[in-house]
């Protein structure tokens, strides 16, 4: 379970692609980042899972896109 900043994190991170993607769906989105997050369960150092968060994300949603 994500902490309240990673939460918020999470949050920011799909509204980012949503501004990037408007054409793909907010819950279709927020599905991306949430399977990104979880590929860093029982990671001990959390510091750059955000961004490691958003870019796996963003990959995924990319290729819905293309």
């Amino acid at each position: 379970m994500a902490s309240k900043d990673e939460a918020q994190a999470l949050e920011q991170v799909a509204a980012r692609l949503k501004a990037r993607h408007p054409s793909i769906d907010i819950t279709t989105i927020k599905a991306q980042v949430d399977a990104a997050y979880h590929e860093f369960d029982g990671a001990p150092i959390r510091d750059f899972v955000e961004i490691l968060v958003e870019r796996a994300a963003l990959e995924k949603v990319e290729q819905q896109v293309a």
